[in-house]
């Protein structure tokens, strides 16, 4: 999936290829480079197009009420675990965060280490609260820290706890009795975790002290692990689902950003207008090839 950090990096290749091809001396060459920089102009052109209409087409929707499905939302942002969540680099608490470091070599900066944080957030409004994965989120910050230690850089990108956030991606229902677990894959579970602990399996079910258990003790322990495995899935049935906005399966754009929604679809449709620029750029370039090999 697209990410809109990706962009500048992809305007720099396909203009960089445009030069590569007024300056070859080979048609040949030169043509294919073009070819190469046209393919990539159509498919950023493409890409920026469904994430362009995907904000515009989504009316959003409040977090307690929200069908399950392709939704955007946006809410405060809330820690969703007990303790607070702490940035890689500087330790800030956040909800989330991006990090990046680099070490210099001569004129260029070579990357040494980065990541992201992947813990659940929650998002609240005032109906209700959702969870958000931002696992396969093109995660779009504000806050962008940028600094240098001797010949180290460091790049840090946070979410903070109280921003208003927006999100678009696919809301599902995660727990309740739809999602538990069948009582087979609870028994095995609960059968396999006891035989790795041998010595309290014996202590609670060798009956006689020979340090075995025969069939009528075996009996027993199949017995209790069925009133157990019966007893964990009526709690998990009874618990509530809770919504969780995540990553689709239909490759649709997943957005998590505290810039306000419309200055985001702002930024898409001038990234459109961008490459659209850029492929008439393109045309150009494919005309002045077209009569450098003798086709007017």
């Amino acid at each position: 999936m697209l990410r809109m950090a990706w962009l500048p990096a992809g305007l720099a290749v396909q203009l960089g290829l445009l030069v590569l091809a007024a300056r070859s001396p080979e048609a040949t060459w030169s043509g294919l480079l073009l070819a190469g920089s046209t393919v990539l102009t159509l498919l950023l052109l493409q890409q920026i197009f469904r994430h362009k209409r995907a904000m515009l087409d989504t009316p959003t929707s409040r977090i307690g009420s929200a069908a399950q499905g392709y939704v955007e939302i946006t809410g405060q942002a809330v820690r969703a675990q007990t303790e607070p969540l702490r940035s890689k680099l500087t330790g800030l608490p956040c909800v989330w965060f991006r990090y990046k470091v680099e070490r210099k070599h001569g004129d260029r900066w070579e990357r040494i280490d980065s990541g992201a944080s992947d813990h659940r957030l929650r998002l609240r409004d005032k109906s209700g609260d959702c969870l958000v994965d931002p696992q396969g989120a093109d995660v779009i910050p504000r806050r962008r820290d940028r600094w240098t230690k001797g010949d180290h850089r460091f790049t840090e990108e946070l979410l903070l706890e109280g921003e208003q956030l927006y999100a678009l991606g696919e809301l599902r229902a995660e727990g309740g009795a739809a999602q538990a677990p069948a009582h087979r894959s609870l028994l095995s579970e609960l059968l396999t975790r006891w035989k790795r602990d041998q010595p309290a399996l014996l202590t609670r079910f060798d009956l006689d002290g020979n340090g075995h258990l025969d069939d009528r003790e075996w009996a027993l322990v199949r017995s209790a692990a069925h009133r157990e495995a019966t007893a964990q899935g009526n709690v998990l049935r009874a618990r509530q689902p809770h919504a969780v906005m995540g990553a689709g399966t239909l490759g649709r754009p997943f957005i998590l950003s505290n810039f306000p929604p419309e200055q985001l679809a702002r930024r898409w449709v001038w990234w459109f207008r961008v490459q659209a620029g850029v492929l008439m750029v393109h045309g150009v370039a494919w005309t002045f090839w077209l009569r450098g090999i003798g086709v007017s």
